[in-house]
């Protein structure tokens, strides 16, 4: 539940986090097919005071309920379409970033890498070389504020905001239906795709303001 909580938080910087939870989330799911204890220390404590037989049902019932649980956890998170996006973008966390891969051809799925700029390329390897940690104090949103390595900043402040769950879509859904109101007599296809992409990220700006 707390991965979960986590990634229904909207507005906030968990893309970078994404890959990591989930990962968790399948280890810990994994975990709990075993028919041994291992499910956290309360539940644990809670197995070792009960009597062998109801400690076997109990541990038969929560095998089952993991096994349920990872078929379908497995089943969304390894054919999921973004999951190659999610484990690369976590590059956009110096905490994370020293130990990823440093080449950009390594992250040509993220649009701008596919044909970067010289100057994006000189600033990528400046950012992988720069070491400069994460203080305690500072989002990572404000890390990128800061203006360091100011198109590697524009590339990360999109992506550290990707959508990692419903919430970010039917949020979008909600934005899109205040366009199609009678008012609006004279919206062709693109005028609809301009309008819903200022509507759903009216406050990009927001984002940059120190």
């Amino acid at each position: 539940m707390t991965a979960l909580t986590i990634l229904e938080g909207t507005h906030r910087t968990t893309a970078v986090s994404a890959y990591n939870i989930m990962e968790d989330l399948g280890s810990y799911l994994v975990n709990g097919t075993a028919k041994t204890c291992g499910f956290g220390a309360k539940t644990d404590e809670l197995l070792r005071k009960t009597g062998v037989r109801e400690r076997k049902q109990v541990l038969d019932d929560l095998h089952d309920a993991f096994h349920l649980a990872f078929t379908k956890f497995s089943k969304h998170w390894d054919t999921h379409p973004a999951r190659e996006i999610y484990k690369l973008i976590r590059v956009f966390d110096p905490r994370q970033a020293p130990a990823m891969e440093k080449r950009m051809e390594a992250y040509t799925r993220l649009i701008p890498m596919a044909n970067p700029s010289q100057e994006l390329s000189e600033q990528w390897i400046a950012y992988q070389h720069s070491r400069e940690p994460l203080a305690a104090d500072v989002t990572l949103a404000d890390y990128w504020r800061g203006m360091r390595f100011p198109k590697v900043a524009e590339m990360a402040m999109s992506y550290i905001y990707f959508p990692v769950s419903s919430v970010d879509c039917e949020r979008s859904l909600a934005k899109y239906k205040t366009l199609l109101t009678d008012k609006r007599e004279a919206l062709t296809e693109l005028n609809t795709k301009r309008l819903t992409i200022m509507y759903f990220n009216g406050d990009v700006s927001d984002r940059w303001k120190t």
